[in-house]
């Protein structure tokens, strides 16, 4: 199925008009938000709207280059969206699905992802900076060169995750209580003490 191209302005309009289903649209590239005439209105809006009742869709909709700062954005349904080169800092996405979404060369720094699905979506080289990714579902995502400092992946079930041998500042993540497969354990012990020198308790209990 082909994509719907819209506006930015014509996008933020149509938010604050009630429209909630955006799903299998391409919204412009190197879209600012906060250079749209209306951007106050829409986070006023967001922060007040019942999300989760009545949540935006962007199933397989293309929002590439897309900087977004400051927003509330709880019960997101952005399955197959492709965030690729986007800027996303200090977003709530709580409780989200994002699965199999595109996140390729994104910088999320700050952002809140919890409880959210992300199985199988592609974080390859994005920037996860202080990134909240607690009690969410990624098995099958992709970390390759994803930068994972202070990560918060505490509580999220990473069975299956991919490439993450290959991400960066592994050491600095928090993985406190999640679920992991041994051999993920593993590698993670081994960044640490290669990176850091030292033991610390990494996976609660008796990890």
């Amino acid at each position: 199925m082909g994509r719907t191209f819209m506006e930015g302005e014509a996008f933020v309009a149509n938010i604050l008009s009630g429209q909630r289903d955006f799903a299998n649209i391409e919204v412009e590239m190197n879209l600012h938000l906060r250079y749209c005439d209306r951007y106050e209105e829409l986070r006023e809006y967001l922060m007040n709207a019942d999300l989760k009742e009545a949540p935006l869709v962007l199933k397989n909709s293309r929002l590439t280059g897309l900087e977004a700062h400051d927003l509330q954005l709880p019960y997101l349904q952005a399955e197959g969206a492709d965030f690729g080169h986007s800027a996303i800092y200090n977003v709530n996405m709580e409780e989200g699905n994002f699965k199999a979404a595109r996140f390729t060369y994104a910088r999320l720094c700050n952002s809140t992802f919890r409880r959210c699905n992300l199985e199988g979506a592609d974080f390859r080289a994005a920037d996860l900076h202080l990134v909240y990714l607690g009690y969410c579902s990624l098995g099958g995502a992709d970390f390759e060169s994803a930068m994972l400092e202070y990560t918060n992946l505490e509580g999220s079930d990473l069975r299956g995750l991919q490439n993450l041998d290959r991400a960066r500042s592994v050491a600095t993540a928090n993985f406190q209580f999640a679920e992991l497969t041994e051999a993920e354990k593993v590698h993670i012990r081994a960044e640490l003490w290669q990176q850091m020198g030292k033991k610390r308790r990494l996976f609660g209990g008796t990890g």
